[in-house]
């Protein structure tokens, strides 16, 4: 057989037609690379929902419990050989989305399935619109909100949280941490956390663990509440809550206010931590919300446990401050007589600095 030689002009044409014809296929490629692109921020921006836009996502009261996962804000890129086809996938992707914008989710998991729900159709709409389609951010895409009853006296209820305070430790040697740096409350809450009452009983046992299911609680100060509102519980999932305190208003109160305030929210925490919850994650009262609960059955031990703490005060002052913050349940306003809710509001009203000292009452930091 006769072998074929290639001369240096053939290895040239050769060539020349190899890197036409890979130019070629490239080119062809290359016209198939989309075209049109956007980038799209979808939803409202988690945990930045204020009170006023609370009801567009189906807030029903100022109560305690009113608290609650919603979609966030997702970003994403998507990209085409045309802009209808880019167009059409992003109005998908905003369909199912915001289709989701009045539902209200009991836990983060809750709200993180059906995110993933949503992103398990993007191959659907990438192969019936010819697209791309990329999740550029969705760090806020879990929203949080939360409304609470800003009452005098006892202080808050549930608040919507910014961050966990600084230094904490989620699964530290113990699950009740002291981050209070105002040194008035700071004594306020030693004194809480250390006499021998119920409502420390109570709190240890919700979350004196140190497993890793474990509940976990914080007691900090801020300077960011409104000055009707003493302290605020918030609870971050089934296992991280934490307790702050108006560091603005409470070291001009008395030693008795202030521990009264303490029990209120440690209160607030428990049954947060504790009662049972329906299909929809609201918890399951007997009768109204987490305030009136706490005034039908929980006066008569806030009560006492001032009485332990303070063994010289008055049943008056004790009583008084245990309605802190109650002032708007339904016991309070029809089992209460006229003169006993004006005894609440002079107790409280007296147990500050600026009180007419003829009136004030109470002990008070230096």
């Amino acid at each position: 057989m006769n072998s074929i030689k290639l001369t240096s002009e053939h290895r040239y044409k050769a060539m020349v037609f190899f890197f036409l014809t890979f130019l070629s296929i490239f080119l062809s490629c290359k016209k198939q690379e989309p075209t049109h692109q956007q980038t799209v921020t979808i939803g409202l921006p988690g945990g930045t929902i204020s009170a006023s836009k609370g009801g567009s996502k189906g807030k029903v009261s100022n109560v305690m419990d009113d608290c609650y996962y919603y979609l966030g804000s997702i970003t994403i890129f998507v990209s085409g050989t045309s802009q209808w086809a880019v167009d059409a996938a992003t109005k998908d992707f905003k369909t199912e989305w915001n289709a989701r914008n009045n539902i209200r989710f009991y836990s983060r998991e809750a709200v993180e399935d059906e995110i993933d729900l949503i992103k398990a159709q993007i191959p659907s709409w990438e192969w019936s619109y010819d697209v791309m389609i990329d999740i550029v951010n969705e760090s806020q895409a879990v929203g949080r909100y939360c409304e609470f009853n800003g009452g005098g006296g006892g202080g808050g209820g549930i608040g919507g949280p910014s961050t966990p305070p600084a230094g904490y430790e989620p699964n530290g040697p113990t699950e009740i941490k002291d981050s209070v740096l105002n040194t008035c409350l700071k004594s306020g809450l030693n004194r809480s956390l250390t006499a021998g009452t119920t409502i420390k009983n109570m709190l240890n046992q919700t979350f004196g663990g140190t497993g890793y299911t474990s509940k976990d609680i914080t007691f900090y100060d801020v300077n960011n509440l409104a000055d009707t509102i003493m302290g605020v519980c918030r609870g971050y999932n089934a296992y991280v809550f934490e307790i702050a305190l108006n560091k603005n208003k409470l070291p001009d109160m008395s030693e008795q206010y202030i521990v009264s305030t303490i029990y209120h929210e440690i209160l607030h925490a428990y049954i947060e931590a504790t009662y049972t919850r329906n299909a929809d994650g609201k918890l399951i009262l007997p009768i109204g919300n987490g305030h009136n609960e706490m005034a039908d059955n929980y006066i008569a031990l806030l009560t006492g446990a001032l009485k332990v703490a303070f063994p010289g005060i008055s049943d008056e002052m004790a009583w008084g401050l245990s309605w802190g913050g109650l002032e708007e349940t339904t016991y309070f306003k029809y089992k209460l007589t006229a003169q006993e809710q004006e005894q609440v509001k002079q107790v409280n009203q007296n147990s500050r600095k600026t009180a007419p000292s003829g009136s004030r009452i109470g002990t008070y930091c230096p």
